[in-house]
């Protein structure tokens, strides 16, 4: 039965019933001035022009309408008439909406664009020339596709790019997902909207709050920050990681504020406090000590990270001194305050009655050593950009104090043993940034692009035939086998995927650009001096490990020949599982498809 065929209940109940929709009541025009006319003609052009493209809201005609009796409101006639052929007349070149760009469907988008289109019915604030083209996210091409280096900035791992308004399209997943109740429950619980019952964020909010409520709040917050800033630089995504370097300043005052890096240690004054405390009590003092200390040894590390990621000054100092101590890992994962005592009595003979303060402390510990070597790792990039020294100079600095690191705390290491905090990896890393420029060297293989790249091909070519080259060539392929021989369970640590994406930097530079040297005729071309300190104190034989690098032959291969190179980029894909190593292997893989085609 059809609405107009039924008994007329509603009249009875609601007072007048409205004309019906399927039999319209024709307005005479010519009796309506036309000045009222065309406020709604305006209004419903705007509605078409924010609404949804698959369905024609508007007739041909603006003459073919209906008027409301209560409100007087001209309707377009056949606005809901819409059958199923009419449903299925859509735009196939039209764009879809930022918020259904993947599966992650964004209600709050949805919401947005919904009010919007409906206040833009009654507003008149909207206007029938309001374009809604700037409604779309605009990056204007800065650079031509013409040369390789243009396309290798836009995928460099940190290129945000420019955007003309504060719209972004969110990134696109593309695994591929898979349509089943699992997903249905998921989709439907994201679609329920949830609406905030406070109109204004919670008090708690303000950074004053938090700053001024107690140092074991402001140790909460800091330890939870740093976790925030750890996931920023490994998730591979470059406006988390432009984010990192906002904020990394504010945690770090924050930290200075409650002395979070002055160099005391758990243990001042221990014997005295063993004799008057109880176990239990000593221990946990002991602990938040610790705790503290630990927190400022990870600020250390990530601050020398950071710069040397996006290759610019470390915010904090990171001179010896001023370096925290840690403990001794079997202390501070001992799991009671009777296991604890016992490991500091064992430690501490007669050491205690003299009053040595140092009884948990181990200079050859791993986390005390991965604060040490990243200090070092600091300062050098402290005085790259800040000294006016010159490399050489910069080497006789440095490399001595790798070397001492070295015989410190790799000597004392059992063959084999397994090192959680990848410290080789870093040490032969450290290296590579003494030994080469490597801003230039990323700024001659397209990280500004090509009009810049050309002011650094002479640095580069100059490099890749030197000396130093060679050296960094080794120090690479040393990383490769280092990673390469790691067990497949262990979580590899935050610098690996860096080191192992400067390895394959300088590879691809070493075996792109300049010339070399023939071994195989010595009356023609002499052998290259590839006889380095570092290499000789580990009694590696450097001609020989070079020879095996280049794929056992006397010259460097082409990059795209490069075995090691070929290494490197694949296992930047495999290891580990943070976004920033295959954000790495992919623009790797531009440069190696690029100088394939």
């Amino acid at each position: 039965m059809r609405a107009h065929d039924a008994p007329n209940q509603e009249e009875e109940t609601f007072g007048p019933a409205m004309p019906s929709l399927d039999t319209p009541t024709v307005t005479d025009h010519s009796s309506v001035p036309s000045a009222s006319l065309e406020p709604h003609i305006d209004q419903f052009s705007q509605f078409h022009a924010h609404g949804t493209a698959s369905t024609n809201l508007l007739p041909p005609s603006h003459h073919d309408s209906v008027s409301d009796s209560q409100t007087g409101l001209l309707i377009p006639n056949g606005l809901f008439d819409h059958t199923e052929d009419s449903s299925l007349d859509f735009d196939h070149f039209l764009q879809a909406p930022v918020w259904l760009a993947d599966e992650h469907f964004d209600l709050n988008a949805l919401n947005s664009s919904v009010m919007e289109s409906t206040l833009g019915l009654f507003s008149p604030a909207h206007t029938a020339n309001e374009s809604n083209a700037d409604m779309t996210l605009q990056i204007p091409m800065e650079t031509s596709h013409g040369h390789k280096e243009d396309q290798v900035r836009q995928y460099w791992f940190n290129y945000v790019g420019t955007h003309s308004n504060g719209y972004v399209t969110p990134e696109t997943a593309t695994d591929h997902v898979e349509l089943d109740e699992k997903y249905r429950q998921n989709l439907s619980q994201r679609l329920q909207q949830r609406v905030p019952t406070e109109p204004l964020p919670s008090t708690e909010f303000l950074w004053e709050k938090y700053l001024l409520s107690g140092k074991a709040e402001a140790l909460a917050m800091t330890q939870a920050s740093l976790i925030g800033q750890t996931f920023a630089m490994l998730s591979g995504k470059p406006r988390d990681l432009l984010t990192l370097q906002t904020f990394h300043g504010t945690v770090t005052t924050w930290a200075r504020l409650y002395k979070m890096f002055e160099a005391k240690r758990p243990t001042d004054h221990l014997s005295t406090f063993l004799d008057t405390r109880t176990p239990e009590e000593a221990w946990r003092t002991w602990v938040q000590a610790e705790e503290r200390g630990r927190v400022a040894a990870g600020l250390h590390i990530l601050d020398t990270e950071i710069s040397e990621l996006v290759l610019t000054h470390p915010l904090m100092r990171h001179d010896k001194s001023l370096l925290p101590l840690t403990a001794r890992h079997e202390l501070w994962v001992a799991p009671n305050a009777t296991q604890w005592r016992d490991i500091m009595i064992s430690r501490a003979s007669p050491q205690v009655s003299s009053g040595n303060t140092q009884l948990d402390f181990d200079s050859t510990d791993g986390f005390h050593s991965y604060t040490e070597l990243e200090g070092i790792n600091a300062r050098l990039m402290e005085q790259k950009f800040m000294s006016t020294a010159s490399n050489q100079e910069l080497v006789e600095q440095f490399e001595p104090q790798l070397i001492h690191f070295l015989d410190g705390h790799f000597r004392s290491k059992p063959e084999g043993s397994f090192d959680p905090f990848c410290l080789e990896v870093l040490w032969h890393s450290v290296f590579i940034s003494l030994l080469v420029d490597i801003s230039r060297l990323e700024l001659a293989i397209g990280r500004e692009g090509y009009e810049e790249s050309l002011l650094h091909r002479d640095y580069v070519h100059s490099w890749s035939s030197s000396r130093e080259a060679r050296r960094c060539a080794l120090h690479g392929a040393l990383i490769l086998r280092k990673l390469q021989n790691m067990p497949l369970g262990v979580e590899p640590a935050i610098h690996v995927p860096r080191a192992l994406y400067r390895a394959a930097t300088v590879w691809y530079a070493y075996t792109e650009f300049g010339g070399d040297q023939d071994t195989s005729f010595p009356e023609i071309f002499p052998s290259p001096d590839i006889n380095f300190p570092e290499l000789s104190f580990l009694k590696l034989n450097s001609e020989a490990l070079l020879f095996e690098a280049n794929g056992y032959r006397t010259t460097k291969p082409k990059t795209s020949e490069s075995s090691t190179l070929c290494g490197l980029v694949d296992l930047l894909h495999r290891i580990g599982h943070w976004g920033l190593s295959r954000k790495f292997a992919e623009q790797l893989s531009i440069l190696l498809k690029e100088k394939d085609s």
